[in-house]
């Protein structure tokens, strides 16, 4: 949840985007933004509007290791050698990312270059997503896919299209005969599935039900899929990653 933004802050930095780019997209996404902060603010008591946010520093330096302190805490805990995505790990991890969020709105940008507010920007986005996934869309809870572990091919955008957990195995990065390293790697990465459907159990009580419908499908094909690994070039062979399979 968007707590506050300095509407004259974000206002400066689309000008500045503008002014670098004639784009019609970009034009597009500016106008769409100040539009959101635009409404919110509407929506503002006076008295909070008038209030000035109170600043911290204002050291890009600060805002990279807030970065990487933020991209550390994304990472969530593992139980029993899985992501932990179970409700009490949720909640008392939440207090922490309160305070991330308040350190990155204590930072002050203005006098940055563009580029630099275009990272304080991709920070503060992320959190936001972080923020929704926790209490809206909650896939841990409402979505079986949520926890397909096996990607037999690349997706075609950046990440994988819909959430996805912190412990995927991605087939097709592996080259069959496995070498040394690849098969250790492969046998590290498939020991999450059975925990993880264990904690999976227990997480999916929302109610969803084209999710569910959609979800189950997709774990069926995961057990497709794994015997068909079974059938790669130097796996039959190998009984320990048989047995893992």
């Amino acid at each position: 949840m968007i707590k506050w933004i300095n509407l004259s802050k974000l206002t400066n930095l689309l000008f500045n985007l503008v002014q670098h780019t004639m784009k019609t997209r970009v034009i597009f996404y500016a106008l769409a933004v100040l539009m959101v902060v635009s409404c919110k603010n509407k929506q503002t008591k006076p008295e909070e509007a008038s209030s000035e946010p109170t600043y911290s520093t204002k050291k890009y330096e600060d805002l990279v290791s807030l970065f990487q302190e933020w991209r550390s805490f994304e990472q969530p805990p593992r139980l029993n050698g899985a992501p932990d995505y179970t409700k009490g790990t949720f909640e008392k991890r939440w207090p922490s990312f309160k305070t991330l969020q308040s350190q990155l709105q204590q930072i002050d940008t203005s006098g940055w270059a563009v580029n630099q507010q275009v990272d304080w920007m991709i920070l503060w986005a992320e959190m936001n997503g972080y923020d929704f996934n926790h209490r809206i869309l909650k896939p841990w809870e409402r979505d079986p896919a949520f926890y397909k572990s096996l990607w037999m091919y690349r997706s075609d955008v950046p990440a994988h299209e819909g959430p996805t957990h912190h412990g995927t195995t991605e087939i097709w990065t592996y080259e069959f005969p496995l070498s040394e390293s690849e098969r250790t790697k492969l046998i590290k990465d498939l020991n999450i599935i059975p925990p993880l459907n264990e904690q999976a159990k227990l997480n999916l009580t929302g109610n969803a039900k084209d999710l569910w419908i959609a979800g189950i499908r997709d774990i069926k094909s995961q057990s497709r899929n794994l015997s068909n690994v079974i059938e790669y070039q130097g796996v039959k062979s190998d009984s320990e990653l048989v047995e893992v399979i």
